[in-house]
Formats: structure tokens, sequence, C-alpha cells
């Protein structure tokens, strides 16, 4: 089935190609999570989930077989006294996926030896620790946390024959991504309030950021700093690194909000 049905498109592509949406899938999901309260204001939640999705693919089509998923973690949470609380979590997430293609052009048979497949697996944690501290009860919150993710990708290229590439595997994908905020809100005096004319409350909230990004991709690398050549008269242009996804950027913001 072609998505383009306009003869001649050039956006129409093979008729072997997968369409998630289209084609027959084979799905199973799970879901676990429970709370469990250890000792008085510490509560500690497990959590495992599980898809599987298998794609019911013949030998002459191309494209994703399957797609399996796993995460596992923990929260904890510890409530130190009314006025300060303390989370901590850890999330572990799998990926598995595998990739059935070609090295042909469209309308020859597919064999052994012009078929390649690439188990693509994916490793990813994840670290967050906050802690929630009201300096002037019911009056003035601040929140801290952190958060670390890294992941790791990997996708060797085995052939239809069992021949690996001549010119060698692609390099695994590293990326470590971490963010630190903090977040303060007051809540302004009543009686102040109730003199300038409002009968609510009147809360002012203050959000600050840090995130960087860091990765090791090979497909990027190579394009960076000048992306391909783009016809004869204009030659390489520069992007100014718009796709770099290494970044070091700082996110401040402000509100006030009206309660009645």
């Amino acid at each position: 089935m072609a998505q383009w049905q306009t003869a001649g498109a050039p956006t129409r592509y093979s008729t072997a190609m997968r369409q998630f949406y289209l084609d027959n899938r084979d799905r199973n999901k799970g879901q676990f999570s429970l709370a469990v309260d250890v000792a008085r204001g510490l509560t500690v939640t497990p959590t495992f989930g599980i898809l599987k999705d298998d794609y019911r693919i013949a030998s002459t089509e191309l494209g994703l077989t399957r797609s399996h998923s796993t995460h596992a973690g923990v929260e904890v949470a510890y409530a130190f006294n009314p006025d300060m609380t303390f989370l901590f979590s850890y999330m572990k997430d799998r990926y598995d996926k595998f990739l059935r293609s070609s090295i042909t052009s469209a309308g020859t048979a597919l064999t052994l030896d012009n078929t390649y497949s690439a188990n693509i697996k994916d490793d990813v944690d994840t670290f967050y620790a906050a802690v929630n501290f009201a300096m002037i009860p019911g009056k003035l919150d601040l929140r801290f946390g952190y958060t670390l993710s890294t992941s790791n990708n990997s996708q060797p290229v085995v052939f239809g024959n069992n021949n690996l590439p001549v010119t060698g595997q692609y390099p695994n994908i590293t990326n470590n991504w971490q963010r630190v905020d903090a977040t303060a809100r007051y809540k302004f005096d009543p009686l102040l309030v109730a003199r300038l004319g409002w009968t609510g409350d009147v809360y002012a909230k203050f959000y600050y950021a840090w995130e960087r990004n860091e990765a090791v991709n090979w497909q990027n690398d190579a394009m960076q700093t000048y992306m391909y050549s783009v016809s004869n008269s204009t030659g390489y242009m520069t992007w100014l690194a718009f796709n770099n996804p290494n970044y070091d950027v700082h996110r401040l913001a402000g509100s006030l909000t009206f309660a009645w």
C-alpha cells in the first residue's frame, strides 16, 4: 500500500515498507505500581512496566518486525517534618527493536545477500532528587531539584547471509542530559491584600532552571559545522549549528496569581 496515491509523486514509497498505523500488530502491555509506607513519613513506590509490539511481517517485506520496551524504577518520598520533604527517584528504560532493510532497488527480489537487519537497543538511566522547604510556613515555600538522564544506543548491522559490513559497525550513540531547577512561591499577607482592595489570595512565583545536554552522535558530528552542499552556486551553507544537540540554557520565569 502506498500512502500517497498520485502516480509519479516523489514522496511515494515502496509497498514493502511498514506503516505502523495500517499494518497488523500484536501488542502486549503490562503496568505495575505499589506505594508502601515503610515507616512514619517514608513512602517507597516501586514501578514496573512492559510493552511488546510484534508486527506480523512476511519474509518478503521490509521494516520493523518488533518493538519491545521495559521500564523499572523506584520513588522514595520522605517527610522529615511538616515543613520539609525529600524526594528521590530512579528509572531504568530499555528498548529493543529489530529492523529489516535492503540495499537493492525497488522491484528487485529480496535475497539473503541484499537484505540486512539491525537489532537496535537503547538503555536510559534517569535519576531525580528534590527537596521542598517551607522557609516561612504558610508564606514562603522553596523547591530545589536535580535531574540526570544518561542513554546509550547501539545498532549493529548484520546481512541476511550473516556477513558483517566491511566498513565496520556504527559507533554507539551516547547522551547525557541534566537540569537544576529552583522554585520560590510567596503568599502575600492577607491584610495587605485586603487593604489593596482584593478579597482573595495573591501569590508570586519565581522559577529558574539550568539545562545542559551532551551528545556523542556520529550522525550529527559528521554534519557540524556545515551541512551538505545545497547547489553548485551556493556551495556549503553555514547553519550556525542549529541542529547541534549539545547546548547550555538558562531559563527564568515569574508569575503573579490571584485566587478567590
